[in-house]
């Protein structure tokens, strides 16, 4: 056979062969070619709030629930190491567990006031031993970097008490030492980049907040961001209409930048104005519907928003908030990057609930 044969003979075969595998490539059951799966970008646009009616269902500690929250526990009343004490009064608010907070290291503190305690619960779901707190009329507590916690007792006591991660009280402060002009009127616990912390002050006179420094100094016109860089502000522009504003300020109270945002329905309150040590914004809002013509309210939830250190708003969530009679002053915590812990009562009236909530 000559060379032109066999030249002939080879490209015949390989044609032969391409169309072998053209068929095979059609037939069912053949597997696609693999190709790169397109990268997946965080989108920067807010997410549309979820639809009236939406909430968190209640399940089994660890379980999912109807959002896909994860449901971290849940505490009925009484006095064992893994319940909450509840209180009645029918001349006042009733009274549960009051505060929660998130140590760095995952571990859960609950303020269960009426027992006189704090509860501890690590990451891996144990309890361990309760730090006794001697008094029934704590209402915050802000745990620290070497694993102990103050807690303020702003009605009883008027006192700020540190105690060590034994659990054993190291130092009891009157308010008045630190500056605070009227117990009654402190706000909450907070803690700057270097683990410094202040008592924030409502001053009705003067219509403002100012943090005061437990260890001294000058007091803070806004909150120290986790990351140093800024102070925060949020304050209530028309309740009616649900709007408000997110402030960023200079430490002289200078203004950075300004976020407006709004519920579009009666705002009853901010309950979170916070961040995480990435110096990302967590705010959260109380609102209600309110019929035409009417002052009632209805269909009560809770607005969560996200916003960068720049105040560029990045998510947004509404989970259903059902309006309790038991009084609390800290039910929502930053428990970690884009992670909330919500503190609330079980529906059926048995106990409190805490659910990780995702933004």
């Amino acid at each position: 056979m000559n060379r032109v044969a066999i030249g002939g003979a080879l490209i015949a075969a390989m044609i032969a062969a391409l169309l072998f595998l053209d068929i095979l490539a059609r037939s069912p059951g053949a597997s696609a070619p693999m190709v790169p799966a397109p990268r997946r970008v965080p989108s920067t646009t807010t997410p549309a709030a979820a639809p009236i009616g939406d909430r968190v269902a209640p399940r089994d500690a660890g379980g999912p629930n109807a959002t896909g929250e994860r449901r971290l526990l849940r505490l009925v009343w009484g006095k064992g190491s893994d319940q909450v004490g509840r209180r009645g009064d029918p001349e006042s608010a009733a009274e549960g567990p009051m505060s929660l907070a998130a140590g760095l290291d995952g571990t859960l503190y609950l303020l269960d006031q009426v027992n006189g305690r704090v509860l501890r619960r690590d990451r891996g779901g144990r309890f361990g031993a309760p730090i006794v707190l001697g008094v029934e009329s704590a209402q915050e507590l802000r745990p620290d970097t070497l694993g102990g916690l103050t807690v303020l007792d702003r009605l009883g006591q008027k006192s700020l008490s540190h105690f060590g991660a034994d659990g054993k009280l190291l130092e009891e402060r009157a308010l008045s030492a630190v500056g605070v002009v009227d117990p009654g009127g402190t706000t909450g616990l907070y803690e700057d980049e270097a683990g410094a912390l202040y008592v924030e002050e409502s001053l009705q006179a003067e219509g403002r907040r100012v943090l005061r420094p437990v260890a001294g100094g000058e007091p803070l016109p806004g909150r120290p961001s986790r990351d140093g860089s800024q102070l925060l502000a949020a304050a209530i522009l028309e309740r009616a209409a649900g709007r408000l504003v997110v402030r960023g300020l200079e430490r002289t109270g200078s203004q950075r930048w300004q976020t407006p945002l709004s519920v579009e329905r009666t705002i009853l309150g901010i309950i979170l104005c916070d961040s995480d040590p990435r110096g990302d914004i967590y705010v959260a809002v109380l609102h209600a519907a309110t019929s035409v013509g009417s002052h009632d309210l209805g269909d009560e939830r809770m607005e969560l928003f996200r916003l960068r250190s720049s105040g560029q708003l990045i998510a947004r969530r509404s989970v259903s908030h059902p309006p309790s009679e038991l009084e609390s002053f800290r039910e929502l915590t930053i428990a970690g990057e884009g992670m909330l812990w919500w503190m609330h009562p079980l529906p059926d009236g048995s106990g409190m609930a805490i659910d990780e909530l995702s933004l």
